[in-house]
C-alpha cells in the first residue's frame, strides 16, 4: 500500500513537472514570437526591410506576406514617382503654357512657360486668383466658360505679349477637367503660342493679293491696248507705235514682276544657303561695278554717285547676289533721290562684319514704315513707286540676299533729310563650308 502511494505520487510530481515545462515553453515561445514581432513592428516603421528576420510557421508566411506587399507597394510607388518626374520635366521643358486652377479659379501649378506669359513666378502665383495674377479679360472669359461646360473647351485667344511687349500675342487654348482629392474640381490649361504661325498665314495671304494685284495692273493694260491695236489694224500707225511701246512696258514689267518672285523662292530656300558659292572679294569693287551698271540710270536722273572706302575692306560673299543686292539698293536710291544731289556708296566694318551702306537725300521714309519696308510689296507711296517703276520687291530680296549669306539689314531714315540702307556681310567664312570648300 505504501508502495502504491509512493507511485502515485511519482507520478503525480512528474505530471506536474511536465506541465510546468509545457507552460514555461509556451511561455518562451510566445515571448520569441513578441520580441519577433517587436522587431518587425519596428524595422517596418523604420523602413528597414533588410533587417527583418523570417520566422517559422504561421509567423514566418505572415511576414513573407508582408514584405511581398511592402516591396511591391515600394516597387509602384517608385514608378509612380519616376513618372511624375517625367511628366513635370516634359511640363518644365514644354513650350506650351500650362496652367491648373481649382474651381474658384485659384492658381494650383504654373510651368515655365505659363510662368512667361503670365509674368509671375509660380510661387508667387500659387493660391492666387487667376485674375490677381494677370490681366487678360479674353482669358478670364475661356475659364469661366470652361467651368460652366464642365472644364472642357477650345479657343482662340488675344493676349498682351510677353516681358511688356505692345504687341498682342495669338494663343490656342484648350482646357480638360482636373479631378483632385476630396472630390474636389478644376481645370488644366493648355495655351499654345501661334502668333508666328497666324503672321505667316497673314502674310502668305497679303502676298497672294500683292501678287494677283500686281499682275493684274499690267495683264489688263496688255489686254486693253492689244485688242485696240487689233481694230486699228495698219490704219493709224502713230497710234499703233505708241499702243505697242506701251504694251512693250508692261511687259516688261510683268517679267519683272515674275522674275523677281523666282528669285525670293530661291533664296528661301535653305538648301541653297548651305551650297552658296561664296569667297572673300573687296566690297569696293562690287560698289564700283554697280554704279557702272546703274550710271546711265543716274545721269538721267541728274544724280551724281560717290563711292568712298578703301579696298583692305572684304567680306565673304557670292559675288553675283552681292551687286544684286547693292544694285536694288542703289537703283532704288537713285529713283528716290532729288534732281542734282548725290547718292553714297560706302564700305563699312565693325562686330566682325564688313558692309555697303547706300545713303540718298530724298524725300526721307516716316518711321512708322521702316521696320515693315523689307516687307514683299510694302510700299511708302504706291503711286510714286508705280511711276519711278519698282516691281514693289526688291527690298525684299536685298533682306533675303544678306540673310542667305548670314548678314542682316538695316535701314534709317529722317523725312525730308533723305535715307541710308546698309546690308552687311560676314568677314568669315563659316567652318562648316570651309570645311566643305577644302574637302
Amino acid at each position: 500500500m505504501h508502495g502504491v502511494s509512493a507511485h502515485i505520487l511519482a507520478e503525480s510530481s512528474l505530471g506536474w513537472f511536465v506541465a510546468v515545462l509545457v507552460a514555461v515553453s509556451c511561455a518562451a515561445y510566445a515571448f520569441v514570437k513578441q520580441r519577433q514581432l517587436s522587431r518587425l513592428r519596428s524595422a517596418l516603421d523604420r523602413g528597414e526591410l533588410e533587417a527583418l528576420e523570417v520566422g517559422v510557421g504561421a509567423i514566418h508566411d505572415l511576414q513573407h506576406a508582408i514584405l511581398r506587399e511592402i516591396r511591391e507597394s515600394q516597387r509602384r510607388a517608385a514608378i509612380a514617382l519616376s513618372q511624375v518626374e517625367e511628366m513635370d520635366t516634359t511640363l518644365r521643358a514644354t513650350s506650351i503654357a500650362v496652367i491648373a486652377l481649382d474651381v474658384q479659379q485659384r492658381v494650383l501649378r504654373v510651368n515655365p512657360a505659363a510662368e512667361r506669359l503670365l509674368g509671375s513666378a509660380e510661387a508667387r502665383s500659387r493660391g492666387r486668383l487667376l485674375q490677381e495674377v494677370v490681366r487678360a479679360p479674353a482669358l478670364n472669359a475661356f475659364v469661366d466658360e470652361a467651368l460652366a461646360t464642365g472644364g472642357r473647351a477650345a479657343a482662340q485667344l488675344e493676349l498682351p505679349g510677353q516681358d511688356g511687349a505692345q504687341d498682342t500675342m495669338m494663343f490656342a487654348a484648350s482646357s480638360e477637367p482636373l479631378e483632385m482629392p476630396e472630390g474636389r474640381a478644376g481645370i488644366v490649361l493648355s495655351l499654345v503660342d501661334i502668333t508666328r504661325a497666324r503672321k505667316l498665314e497673314t502674310m502668305r495671304s497679303e502676298f497672294a493679293a500683292n501678287v494677283s494685284h500686281e499682275l493684274r495692273t499690267p495683264i489688263t493694260t496688255i489686254r486693253g491696248f492689244v485688242d485696240t491695236l487689233a481694230q486699228l489694224g495698219r490704219t493709224d500707225l502713230d497710234r499703233s507705235e505708241r499702243y505697242l511701246a506701251i504694251v512693250q512696258r508692261n511687259v516688261a514689267r510683268l517679267s519683272a514682276i515674275v522674275e523677281d518672285i523666282l528669285m525670293l523662292s530661291l533664296l528661301e530656300d535653305p538648301a541653297r544657303h548651305a551650297a552658296l558659292d561664296t569667297k572673300p572679294l573687296p566690297l569696293l569693287e562690287i560698289m564700283r561695278e554697280c554704279a557702272e551698271d546703274l550710271a546711265h540710270a543716274a545721269e538721267l536722273r541728274r544724280v551724281t554717285l560717290a563711292l568712298l572706302g578703301q579696298h583692305e575692306v572684304c567680306a565673304v560673299v557670292n559675288q553675283s547676289l552681292a551687286i544684286q543686292a547693292v544694285t536694288n539698293l542703289l537703283s532704288n536710291a537713285i529713283r528716290h533721290a532729288p534732281e542734282q544731289s548725290t547718292v553714297t556708296l560706302r564700305c563699312i566694318t565693325g562686330n566682325g562684319e564688313a558692309g555697303i551702306e547706300v545713303i540718298d537725300r530724298g524725300a526721307g521714309i516716316p518711321s512708322r514704315h521702316l521696320e515693315r519696308i523689307f516687307e514683299r510689296f510694302y510700299r511708302v507711296d504706291r503711286a510714286r513707286h508705280r511711276e519711278t517703276g519698282g516691281t514693289g520687291l526688291g527690298l525684299a530680296i536685298v533682306k533675303h540676299i544678306a540673310q542667305a549669306h548670314g548678314g542682316r539689314v538695316e535701314a534709317h531714315s529722317q523725312v525730308g533729310e533723305g535715307s541710308t540702307f546698309r546690308i552687311w556681310f560676314p568677314t568669315q567664312i563659316p567652318a562648316m563650308q570651309s570645311n566643305l570648300n577644302t574637302n
